[in-house]
């Protein structure tokens, strides 16, 4: 748990910032290979990101807590995956939105769509909700 002091006037005040960020990075640390779910690169784990699937801001208490809800994505892939410019669907194909300038961005967005579809199945609401609420179709 992280806790974060801000001072105002003369008095601190605590409060706890994402909590359970570091129980879901120790989870994929723990269970997962080290490698970008979008892209398959596979990296030293400080330099993946524990993404969430589904926007934690939108997600209830219980999705907050859930394993299920993270997995690892390199810088690139996270902020594309998080902006919807890639997506993922059944049976876990990552797909490429129609308004991601592939001609002027050809070397960046490297897809490899031989994805685990057991990480999809398990974690398909999640997927699905970022296709349809989050993705640029």
């Amino acid at each position: 748990m992280i806790t974060i002091a801000r001072y105002f006037s003369n008095s601190a005040i605590n409060y706890t910032s994402r909590p359970e960020q570091r129980r879901l990075r120790k989870f994929l640390i723990d269970n997962h290979e080290p490698y970008c779910i979008i892209c398959k690169s596979k990296a030293p784990i400080y330099l993946l990101e524990c993404a969430h699937l589904k926007p934690r801001s939108v997600s209830n208490n219980k999705e907050r807590n859930d394993n299920g809800i993270v997995s690892w994505m390199c810088r690139n892939c996270h902020k594309f995956y998080d902006i919807g410019d890639v997506s993922v669907i059944d049976p876990g194909i990552v797909v490429v939105s129609p308004e991601f300038n592939s001609m002027v961005y050809p070397n960046i967005l490297k897809i490899d769509n031989t994805f685990n579809i057991r990480d999809y199945e398990k974690n398909k609401e999640y997927y699905d909700y970022h296709f349809h609420k989050v993705f640029k179709k």
